[in-house]
């Protein structure tokens, strides 16, 4: 969760250079955390720039890797809400766990169709702004098959309920996957 400076400056398209004093930011992830400082700049990509794009320069790292995070969840401070963005998919991959150069991740920002990719609407949190489940991406499940039969499952084990608690998420930064006891069982 990004510290309200950041989404303040994300919001405000503040920006900081070296003659300025840089805010500072914090977040913490359930598997670690990252603090130091924003900086706003022109990001320029094939076709498009996007100015005031918001950059956290990592002064202190717990459980993060060194050379870089990008955040893509929920809120201002993200690459798909700063970029303006409907629709992304990525596999980024850690060369922590393969070093073969021939191998390669990717990632799509926008709508572009690579690879005959379909796209799954996601929903907001029924607890609305209520952190920290207002960052989380939410799937709209239905239903369960396992080796081509459907599984009986109550509703409750797909809905979200005003707290935060239940539903299906995607979590850009885990490969877990979490859902109610029920459809474990």
């Amino acid at each position: 969760l990004w510290v309200h400076s950041a989404a303040r400056l994300a919001a405000a398209g503040t920006n900081c250079t070296a003659a300025a004093v840089c805010p500072p930011y914090a977040v913490v992830y359930g598997s670690g955390s990252t603090a130091g400082l924003l900086i706003a700049d022109t990001l320029r990509a094939p076709g498009r720039a996007v100015r005031n794009f918001v950059v956290g320069c990592s002064l202190v790292s717990v459980h993060q890797p060194p050379s870089g995070l990008a955040g893509f969840g929920r809120g201002a401070p993200s690459v798909p809400a700063q970029l303006r963005l409907n629709k992304f998919s990525y596999c980024l991959l850690s060369r922590r766990f393969d070093d073969d150069a021939a191998v390669s991740g990717s990632l799509v920002l926008g709508g572009a169709r690579a690879g005959g990719m379909q796209y799954v609407p996601l929903v907001k949190s029924p607890a609305g702004d209520k952190q920290p489940y207002a960052v989380y991406y939410y799937l709209a499940l239905t239903g369960v098959t396992v080796g081509g039969k459907a599984v009986r499952l109550p509703e409750r084990a797909f809905s979200a309920n005003a707290a935060g608690a239940g539903g299906a998420i995607v979590d850009s930064g885990t490969t877990f996957t979490y859902l109610d006891p029920t459809v474990f069982q």
